[in-house]
C-alpha cells in the first residue's frame, strides 16, 4: 500500500509539473505575441507620421537589418519639371527606438561590419542618391554606420 500511495503522488507531482511548465509556456507565447504586436504597432506609427516617403506614388522596397532595429522604406514618385530627371527616388530610414530621417536616394542593402578593435559589429547602410547643380548631375554613394556610440576618451 505504501508503495502505491509513494507511486501516486509521484504521479500528482509529475502532473502538477507539466501543468506547470506547459502554463508557462502558454504565458510565454503570449508575451512573444504581445511584444511582435508592440514593434508592430510602433513601426506603423512612425510610418504614418513619417516624413514624405508615403507622398511617392510607388513604394518599392521594405528592408530591415539582421537585428531588426533598423528599417528602410524605397519608394519612387514622379520627378518635377523643374528639375530633369523622369522620376524622384525617396527613402525613408528609422530605428525601432529612434526618430527617422528621410533622404532622396535609392538602392539602400543593410551590411554588418566588425571594426578593428570594436567588441561587436557595426550595422552599415549603403544607399546612392543623385543631385543636379547648375545642369551637371552628381551621382555619390555613401556608407553610413548606424547606431554608432562615439566614446572618445
Amino acid at each position: 500500500m505504501v508503495e502505491d500511495e509513494d507511486y501516486r503522488r509521484k504521479v500528482k507531482i509529475a502532473l502538477v509539473a507539466i501543468v506547470l511548465l506547459a502554463s508557462l509556456a502558454v504565458f510565454a507565447s503570449f508575451v512573444a505575441f504581445a511584444y511582435y504586436c508592440y514593434i508592430r504597432n510602433q513601426v506603423s506609427k512612425r510610418r504614418r507620421n513619417s516624413h514624405k516617403v508615403e507622398d511617392a506614388a510607388n513604394l518599392n522596397e521594405k528592408k530591415a537589418s539582421a537585428s531588426q532595429m533598423w528599417l528602410v522604406l524605397i519608394g519612387i514618385a514622379p520627378g518635377s519639371p523643374e528639375r530633369p530627371q523622369p522620376v524622384k527616388e525617396n527613402m525613408q530610414l528609422f530605428a525601432v527606438e529612434q526618430q527617422s530621417q528621410a533622404l532622396e536616394a535609392h538602392a539602400a542593402p543593410f551590411a554588418s561590419f566588425r571594426v578593428t578593435g570594436n567588441d561587436k559589429d557595426s550595422i552599415l547602410i549603403c544607399f546612392a542618391s543623385k543631385t543636379i547643380n547648375v545642369g551637371q548631375v552628381t551621382s555619390k554613394m555613401h556608407v553610413i554606420e548606424l547606431g554608432a556610440q562615439l566614446d572618445f576618451k
